[in-house]
């Protein structure tokens, strides 16, 4: 920003007069006097001469009013430089969502003139974190929020299960809860919605995960899905996660009273939000979605 004294001092010189220059500011005479002797001071040098009631700009002067010209226009051009840059849309998406729920359903964002999206992928709980910390604009989850602290949108509903590979014992059968047990358990990472969804599922039962013949953790689908392939475990993942795989045949689900669940994937942001303008329009720009059809 232009210094307020090189800005009365382009004026001044523009009008050629005190007078004149205080009435186009706003100011007394005294106050642009002022602020002409405080430049001087500060660059050690005259910049004006006085003959009578009129002045004349010195060397300095005008050495001066060509450089504050050359900052008025810089000044200028990037305050519109500012103005028409686009600035991403930070969203924040969970990894079963931004993988598998989310790439065909930005088409109509993508397509949108001067749209930019910047897309990070973390885990719930670090999603809602950096929404807080103003890291994140919005985020697409799939566990549990506060929702003293965000404004929530439903996104969409999405078939919770267990999954097994193809060859397994008790793939597609119907069997209790506790016939899993036996099995070790793939999970993914703490502060994973996956894993909070579960956590409260088997909670509601009087179990945990510790109910499971071990317990083990991986925090990429892909990784997630070849151990199953290769192993006796059981997991719990969302239907559109291991749907190619149940197709062809590689994994299988596990047929167990109160599952599927249905549970709500989420677009939040944080309650306040100078950004909640361009969250909403952003969210408006995603295809419309339809429930998860049982598998």
């Amino acid at each position: 920003m232009l210094d307020g004294k090189l800005e009365t001092f382009l004026v001044v010189a523009q009008c050629g007069s005190y007078t004149k220059a205080a009435e186009q500011l706003h100011f007394t005479q005294p106050a642009i006097t002022q602020q002409i002797r405080r430049l001087e001071e500060a660059y050690g040098c005259a910049l004006v001469e006085f003959h009578g009631r009129s002045f004349v700009l010195t060397a300095e002067g005008e050495a001066l009013l060509e450089y504050a010209k050359i900052q008025k226009a810089n000044e200028r051009r990037l305050r519109e430089k500012l103005t028409h840059m686009v600035h991403p849309l930070r969203v924040g998406a969970t990894l079963s969502i931004a993988d598998y729920y989310l790439p065909h359903r930005l088409k109509r964002a993508m397509a949108q003139p001067g749209f930019c999206l910047q897309v990070e992928v973390g885990n719930t709980k670090t999603l809602l974190d950096r929404m807080l910390e103003g890291q994140l604009d919005c985020g697409l989850i799939e566990g549990m929020f506060d929702e003293s602290l965000f404004e929530a949108i439903p996104f969409c509903q999405a078939a919770f299960l267990p999954v097994v590979r193809g060859g397994h014992p008790l793939a597609k059968q119907e069997v209790p809860l506790e016939t899993l047990y036996p099995y070790p358990v793939l999970l993914r990472e703490k502060g994973s919605g996956t894993r909070a969804i579960l956590e409260h599922h088997l909670a509601s039962k009087n179990s945990s995960v510790l109910a499971f013949e071990k317990q083990m953790e991986a925090g990429s689908f892909l990784l997630l899905k070849k151990l199953l392939e290769e192993s006796d475990a059981v997991s719990f993942l969302y239907e559109k996660v291991v749907e190619a795989e149940c197709k062809s045949g590689t994994l299988a689900p596990v047929f167990v009273p109160d599952f599927p669940l249905y549970r709500q994937m989420h677009f939040v942001y944080a309650k306040g939000s100078l950004a909640s303008g361009a969250c909403k329009t952003f969210f408006s720009y995603l295809t419309p979605i339809v429930t998860e059809e049982k598998m």
